[in-house]
């Protein structure tokens, strides 16, 4: 494992993660994508913000991962292997909304770009850092 993050740009990790996390904030805001997404999950946005600790904690962990990851493969001059990663995340996440409710095409594809969104902030933090 130490030899994995031996070159690990903590610094560059901590930025990717920050931006990406507030990306998310953006993304599932009234001014972009909330309304469709909590729509096609029966989301009532009116109500009291309960339950949402765990899936924050687990969003906020896998991004910190795709941080680590991204870095990786900055450090080692194959970014795309990244995207790659990134693009199957986001099929996975497509095919669980599609297998929980086959006709949530809607917040799949938010979710989904969600992810490639977040990749393509943090390629751009490792390209500048």
């Amino acid at each position: 494992m130490e030899e994995l993050l031996s070159n690990l740009d903590v610094v560059t990790v901590l930025v990717s993660f920050v931006l990406a996390f507030l990306l998310g904030w953006l993304w599932y805001s009234p001014k972009m994508f909330l309304k469709p997404w909590a729509a096609g999950h029966g989301i009532d946005t009116t109500g009291p913000k309960t339950g949402i600790l765990k899936p924050m904690v687990a969003q906020a962990a896998g991004t910190l991962l795709l941080a680590v990851i991204t870095n990786m493969a900055a450090q080692d001059g194959h970014v795309g292997h990244a995207v790659i990663v990134a693009v199957t995340v986001a099929f996975f996440i497509m095919s669980s909304n599609l297998y929980k409710n086959p006709k949530a095409c809607v917040p799949a594809r938010i979710e989904a770009g969600y992810i490639l969104a977040m990749v393509a902030v943090m390629v751009a933090v490792n390209m500048v850092l």
